[in-house]
């Protein structure tokens, strides 16, 4: 594969040691605009030196714009200053790997977990056991490494990986609130009340010669919510021991077949550059993401080809949850979920493309309880107002039964609702039916606005019960509801919008849940990650008010509908949370409530940052319910320092 060195004014520096080392000339590029010319004719791989100041947006039109020109593309690490450019560059030039062949993956929360084992050339790790010495032990060339991340931490098992323990002695700012002398935010009250610490890993203790990093935020642009300084990439590029790192630089949504298959095929001998192609390849071959910017990108030289692996390895990774293969006649992997036999199939195909199939799931069942008639009087609204609520309710009900048997030591079916829920979600099923259109102009009238009003009069108790489990669930429990409910989940259409608080490009998506018959949409932008997760006919649903705070000083957030019921709102309320600590340690503003609500008006939530939070940064959240519907909503938050 030839090899272009070019770079912007920023990255000359380090673009001309790359070059030198290679025996090359660097082309050094006034802007981003020329840099994508370069790309659009560019007659092999490049690496791209581009210094400290390119943000968010220009890199993913870089990144954007190398993929579809079919130009893979490598990265000198230059966000943390010229020097440390420079040292990446040269020893970059230099690189080789050391470690012997084969992969060794670490998935933190997958259902092939319970498939661990050693398999050929792979060494798939026992995450569920949550030790990761065996990850850390590794003498594998290939480290792949799929977890949670916001770019500066990750959980590996009980383990934290701290991108502040390579800060060494700087303070990194922006932060979490533990560069500022804060606690860990993953430390944990213990028996005695006292804070306990969780092990702490730095990054630079992770193996491997190529680290494949399936994490969200794993390169830091300039002007990230996070100091690069104190950032995961930091430890695996240090002088003398660089790595080639194969990450993201947004939010993505997993895909643990084409993870394991990049993982494999870096061993084989791919090119890492085309494995990143095809990483972002199957990831927009995803209904749901073909219209969204690829993630993945490569931190070290595209043209890096790993030898002396298995060619064409032969085995067969099987259990409970599923299949791995790989076939000797091409380079394919085949996952095949057991639960409802469904075979998602990632293979190579012509053009270096990564392609994805998945079986259709079971068909989507509606229970239709909007009514359409004649009458636009009140009373008539109210009827449909609470047929509709009783949509949403029966999926509340369904999620709170699901945590209750998923956590049953963390979470429990609240008592309050166990009389009412029940009941209520029956009695509208079995009359829903009659709401469906010219239901008004039937003699059920009478009978509906009865039962209508019967429902409405222990409305506002219920109400506070739901309001009440869904606080302690998103606290307690998980505030991620689409892990409850993704099971029964068929994804539906996408829509592009504006994140309200950094403008990125966010996506809509709305998913079917199958049990119910219930929609939801959920927000999720490239920098901020996920921002709600709703009732689909609410839309867009966010927090409006301040993104820093100062302890002590009272601040007020409005949650603004994307979509205002058409028939009004019932019953609406809601609570401001901080989450301080995981998972038990947070705060929680008053609850507020509205009822019965014609006309658009926004919710007002009110919250006093205690004057012990520590300054730094935090997802700010909210736990609304609308009607019976869940909301989950999040925003990115800076806590300045107090005032003495």
């Amino acid at each position: 594969m030839n090899l272009i060195v070019a770079g912007l004014p920023g990255g000359a520096a380090a673009a001309k040691v790359f070059a030198a080392a290679r025996g090359k000339d660097a082309t050094i590029v006034a802007d981003v605009p020329e840099l994508l010319a370069e790309l659009n004719h560019a007659p092999g791989g490049m690496v791209l030196s581009l210094g400290s100041d390119v943000d968010f947006h220009a890199l993913a039109e870089i990144v954007r714009n190398a993929h579809h020109a079919g130009v893979p593309v490598g990265l000198i690490d230059g966000w943390r200053g010229t020097a440390a450019a420079e040292d990446h560059a040269h020893d970059l030039a230099d690189w080789t790997a050391t470690h012997r062949p084969g992969a060794a993956a670490w998935l933190q929360v997958s259902p092939l977990t319970s498939m661990h084992g050693t398999y050929g050339s792979l060494d798939l790790l026992d995450a569920a056991a949550k030790d990761p010495d065996p990850l850390l032990r590794s003498e594998r060339r290939i480290t792949g490494v799929s977890t949670h991340s916001n770019g500066i931490d990750s959980p590996l098992g009980h383990a934290v990986l701290c991108g502040l323990r390579e800060a060494e002695g700087e303070t990194p700012t922006p932060y979490l609130p533990c560069a500022a002398g804060g606690p860990c935010r993953a430390a944990k009250p213990g028996p005695d009340g006292t804070l306990e610490q969780p092990r702490l890993i730095a990054p630079r203790e992770l193996p491997g010669d190529v680290l494949i990093l399936g994490v969200c935020d794993g390169v830091l642009p300039a002007r990230s919510r996070f100091d690069q300084r104190g950032g995961v990439l930091r430890g695996l590029l240090r002088p003398g021991a660089v790595r080639q790192v194969i990450t993201t630089y947004k939010h993505w949504r997993q895909d643990e077949a084409a993870f394991l298959a990049a993982c494999l095929l870096a061993d084989r001998g791919m090119p890492l550059g085309e494995v990143v192609m095809m990483l972002n390849a199957a990831y927009l071959a995803d209904p749901t993401t073909v219209d969204d910017d690829p993630p993945w990108l490569l931190v070290g030289d595209p043209t890096t080809v790993l030898d002396g692996g298995d060619a064409a390895p032969d085995t067969t990774l099987a259990g409970s949850s599923g299949v791995l293969r790989t076939d000797t006649a091409a380079d394919r992997v085949v996952l095949v979920d057991g639960r409802d036999d469904a075979p998602l199939w990632v293979a190579p195909v012509r053009g270096n493309a990564l392609t994805t199939w998945l079986h259709a799931g079971p068909e989507r069942h509606e229970h239709p309880v909007r009514v359409e008639s004649v009458h636009t009087n009140e009373e008539h609204r109210t009827i449909r107002r609470v047929w509709t609520s009783g949509v949403r309710l029966a999926f509340t009900d369904r999620l709170f039964r699901d945590a209750a048997a998923a956590m049953p030591d963390r979470f429990g079916y609240p008592a309050a609702l166990a009389d009412q829920v029940g009941p209520t979600v029956e009695r509208l099923c079995r009359w829903g039916t009659m709401t469906t259109g010219g239901a008004g102009l039937s003699g059920w009238y009478e009978d509906l606005a009865a039962l209508a009003a019967a429902e409405s009069s222990g409305w506002a108790a219920l109400h506070e019960a739901v309001q009440a489990a869904f606080l302690r669930l998103s606290l307690d429990c998980t505030p991620e509801l689409a892990s409850l409910y993704g099971v029964r989940m068929a994804p539906g259409p996408m829509t592009e919008v504006r994140c309200p608080y950094c403008a990125s490009r966010t996506s809509l998506v709305q998913h079917h849940v199958l049990a119910t018959g219930t929609s939801r949409t959920v927000a999720h932008c490239d920098r901020c990650a996920d921002l709600s997760d709703t009732d689909a006919d609410l839309g867009l649903v966010w927090l409006d008010g301040p993104g820093t705070v100062t302890p002590g000083e009272p601040v007020e957030y409005r949650v603004r509908l994307g979509h205002w019921p058409e028939d009004g709102i019932g019953a609406m309320t809601g609570q401001i949370t901080l989450r301080q600590l995981a998972p038990t340690t947070y705060d929680v503003g008053p609850c507020t409530r509205m009822v019965d609500v014609g006309v658009r008006r926004d919710l007002v939530l009110h919250w006093t940052p205690p004057r012990t939070l520590a300054p730094g940064f935090y997802n700010l959240g909210a736990a609304v319910v609308v009607d019976g519907g869940l909301c989950a909503l999040r925003r990115p938050l800076t806590v300045r320092e107090a005032q003495a």
